[in-house]
């Protein structure tokens, strides 16, 4: 593995160099996926989806890397970094009621309330059955006395008159196309202390990727051997080039996905200060390891893992690609 990993490092060596003088050649699309409805509510509702390890950030190297783009140590992911940087000097001024944002089935708000990192959630997911389970599982997990979920379209409804010490968004504001009208609502609830907890999506509009991005996706595909290109959601195929979907195909699978992702972050600056920006990758990590994420686990792929890191890293921090996701904080104006 060590010398596929060399290989890969040697082959792209040159490639920015290459890419400023223009060389960047136009991709083949492979086969359009089945069209689904409401995706993401599909995917909260069917326990096996995140057991397929499809997911760039379900390989352990990748995790660890986000982790220390953010937290600065491998080991410690947002949430704890949020809780030990933000969440304790709140509790200066009693109990922390938290708002988040496009909930799901509320996994991570249920988490939070066990751990009693903060006493009051209320979650708001505009998918009713989403709601209906997250609701059901706050239940059985025994915090339904303080973790509830609602049901609302967050680009039109009103949060009710009450105050908030933490406004949480993971992986929401991808998905609203009314910020302002979010951000307003935010806004409301705020009292001089919140804090705003982002961790989102915040590249390319309706994942329209870039031809640099895919220069880069498509030449590492190329090196790598079949059995890391197999698809783990179509058993027997083999990704051969990854591709950015149509917009009008994007807008039939999900019309919500990315919709303002690129202006998210000069959005909220209109509405809110923000600081402890911290960009976490993902411009070729995401793409390059969907339906294949799994292939990567074992223990002895780690180095072509860690190759595949640091080629990312390294574009990002030279200015030659920006980071796709972010972690940030928005307080009060």
């Amino acid at each position: 593995m060590n010398s596929l990993a060399r290989k890969i490092g040697s082959t792209l060596l040159g490639l920015p160099q290459r890419l400023r003088q223009g060389a960047e050649p136009k991709n083949e699309r492979e086969p359009l996926p089945p069209t689904k409805r409401n995706i993401w509510a599909e995917r909260h509702l069917d326990p096996t989806y995140w057991q397929g390890l499809i997911h760039w950030g379900q390989v352990p190297t990748v995790d660890q890397y986000t982790n220390r783009r953010i937290s600065g140590d491998p080991a410690v992911n947002y949430i704890a970094y949020s809780a030990q940087r933000y969440f304790a000097p709140l509790r200066q001024n009693g109990p922390i009621r938290m708002v988040s944002l496009c909930s799901g089935v509320g996994q991570l708000e249920i988490s939070m309330g066990k751990q009693n990192l903060v006493d009051q959630i209320v979650g708001y997911e505009v998918d009713g059955e989403c709601v209906a389970a997250a609701n059901q599982l706050a239940l059985s997990e025994g915090v339904a006395d303080r973790v509830k979920f609602v049901q609302m379209d967050l680009n039109e409804g009103a949060f009710p008159d009450e105050r908030f010490d933490i406004i949480f968004n993971e992986a929401a504001l991808h998905h609203i196309a009314n910020l302002e009208h979010l951000l307003t609502q935010c806004q409301k609830v705020c009292s001089p202390h919140t804090v705003f907890i982002n961790h989102d999506y915040v590249g390319p509009n309706h994942h329209q990727w870039t031809e640099k991005q895919l220069f880069y996706i498509n030449k590492i595909l190329s090196l790598l051997p079949p059995e890391f290109r197999r698809s783990l959601t179509n058993p027997g195929a083999i990704h051969e080039r990854k591709s950015a979907l149509s917009m009008s195909e994007m807008l039939q699978i999900d019309p919500t996905e990315g919709v303002r992702a690129e202006e998210t972050v000069r959005v909220m600056k209109q509405f809110f200060d923000v600081s402890d920006f911290k960009p976490f990758g993902g411009t070729i990590l995401h793409m390059l390891l969907n339906d294949m994420a799994g292939n990567f686990i074992a223990a002895e792929h780690e180095s072509l893992v860690k190759m595949l890191v640091l080629l990312e890293e390294s574009l990002i921090d030279e200015g030659i690609l920006t980071s796709d996701f972010a972690y940030w904080i928005a307080t009060p104006k």
